[in-house]
């Protein structure tokens, strides 16, 4: 439940869906709040552990097999572009390659002889495995339907590359992995 905003329900009030994700939405602030005040006393995130540079044959290598160690993992990022503040990655993930044309959850591509930045943001997705039964309400008939669809949207996260320090709203991994910076000198063709 929500403390510093609650909803103000009404008796015999109709709830609909964005009534519902604004009690979630409520709660998610709450804690992303509860963890800036006590835990990270920041704006910035803060890695609890994991998301290392796998360095193990990295050095003359090329950029784009580069790997991030993400198991085990855990963050607290305040300033994801999706609520949950503190993001746990499950046991035995296996290490990110930093190569978008290889990897969903990378974005972007490297810039030879400069500084890249790796950024980190938050991103939900539908479950598909989350699927149950629902039943829908058509008020025009006044008949229930029912059908399978996904109940769950799980959170992950997506890395990305750039060349420049990015905004705020990017919520860039620079400012949680303090201020890792990877320059390429020589990569291989």
């Amino acid at each position: 439940m929500a403390v510093q905003r609650r909803v103000n329900w009404i008796s015999q009030q109709r709830v609909d869906v964005p009534d519902m994700r604004s009690v979630e939405s409520s709660a998610s602030n709450d804690f992303d709040q509860l963890i800036q005040a006590f835990v990270t006393n920041t704006t910035q995130g803060y890695f609890v552990r994991g998301f290392n540079i796998l360095m193990a044959g990295a050095i003359g290598g090329a950029a784009n097999g580069l790997q991030l160690v993400v198991d085990p993992g855990a963050i607290l990022h305040i300033k994801a572009s999706q609520s949950g503040t503190v993001l746990m990655v499950p046991t035995g993930t296996p290490a990110q390659v930093l190569n978008a044309a290889t990897n969903t959850a990378v974005s972007g591509a490297f810039s030879p002889s400069a500084v890249n930045y790796v950024t980190l943001d938050y991103i939900r997705y539908i479950d598909p495995a989350t699927s149950a039964q629902v039943y829908i309400w058509n008020p025009t008939s006044n008949t229930e339907t029912t059908l399978n669809a996904p109940r769950a949207q799980i959170l992950e996260y997506v890395i990305t590359f750039r060349p420049l320090p990015l905004r705020r709203i990017f919520s860039p991994l620079q400012l949680l992995l303090r201020t890792l910076t990877i320059t390429l000198l020589n990569p291989r063709r």
